[in-house]
């Protein structure tokens, strides 16, 4: 493989080969992607903030390709992994999963994959997790009337979400986020491409959900969490309806808990048929906030990341 060309940089792909890869990998079909209605516009929000793409190129031809979504801090999920037909069986899918893992393997990765190409996954280290299910739903024309109960009110607005209710949500559930502090959390938590749905009874945070989306194509929901005072109360249907009713132009995709599936299929949110639920790497015990603040900078080659406590 030393004569292909490896890089993150989608400047170096060349117009409409992208897309043409999709296709010719039988990628998307399902996801109701109409290869003929997408334009180098779409490709280049796949792209944006909080997406990091892997592409492999011989010359002018691009043979293989991944996409990340990640807040470059927790979690992780592998959006697409394609090699195209006739470079198939020569090492490429395995060396795009170790440069995932490489660059991401300070977080928690997530994949989704069909049972058939379970093998693979396995060969390349992957986790199955066998208590999360891979859920999915895409259905654009769909109108989302569900509103929540009374007395509960859902939000967009991070400004109105206090670092120490978000806190107490996610540790309510079990979902702590160890060596950080509530500020570093919500900081690290909600990066460009990163999206939260808050759900108020009154002025008290009682749940949130937290998404990843091109805006586009694709959006992965990474978590949904309802305290446990407030279970039970119609919170998280309201939280799942608010999301779908965001993304309903995109794919949306979840791992959710074995025991969450009836939840789930009642928000019209199912099980993926013949698909599973896999996994990278696990989470460090420790978070390193600086070193996942300082990764994120030199990647990205900003400056404008403000985290609390963190000097420029």
């Amino acid at each position: 493989m030393t004569s292909l060309e490896w890089t993150s940089d989608i400047a170096r792909i060349p117009e409409g080969s992208l897309l043409l890869l999709m296709k010719e990998a039988v990628l998307g079909d399902e996801s109701g992607w109409n290869f003929a209605q997408r334009s180098s516009g779409h490709v280049a929000a796949m792209f944006g903030p909080g997406m990091t793409g892997f592409f492999v190129l011989k010359g002018d031809e691009l043979v293989a390709m991944a996409r990340v979504m990640s807040d470059d801090f927790l979690c992780s999920w592998l959006a697409e992994i394609c090699v195209h037909p006739d470079w198939r069986g020569k090492g490429i899918g395995r060396e795009l999963i170790e440069r995932i893992r490489h660059r991401f393997g300070h977080t928690a990765t997530y994949v989704h994959a069909p049972i058939s190409k379970l093998d693979f996954f396995l060969k390349c280290g992957l986790l199955r997790k066998k208590k999360l299910i891979a859920t999915y739903d895409y259905h654009p024309e769909q109108e989302i009337h569900e509103t929540a109960h009374e007395g509960i009110r859902i939000s967009h607005d991070l400004k109105a979400v206090s670092a120490e209710a978000f806190a107490d949500v996610y540790n309510s559930v079990g979902f702590g986020i160890r060596n950080a502090t509530a500020s570093e959390a919500l900081a690290c938590c909600f990066k460009p491409g990163s999206y939260g749905h808050f759900a108020f009874a009154g002025e008290r945070l009682v749940g949130a959900t937290r998404v990843f989306s091109d805006g586009v194509a694709s959006t992965w929901m990474a978590e949904l969490c309802v305290h446990p005072d407030w279970q039970y109360k119609g919170v998280g249907g309201a939280l799942l309806a608010s999301v779908r009713r965001r993304f309903v132009h995109t794919g949306l995709y979840s791992d959710i808990f074995s025991t969450q599936i009836n939840f789930f299929s009642k928000g019209n949110h199912p099980p993926r048929d013949g698909w599973i639920a896999l996994s990278i790497s696990r989470i460090r015990d420790k978070v390193d906030l600086a070193e996942a603040v300082d990764r994120l900078l030199a990647v990205r080659g900003r400056e404008d990341v403000l985290v609390p406590g963190k000097a420029r």
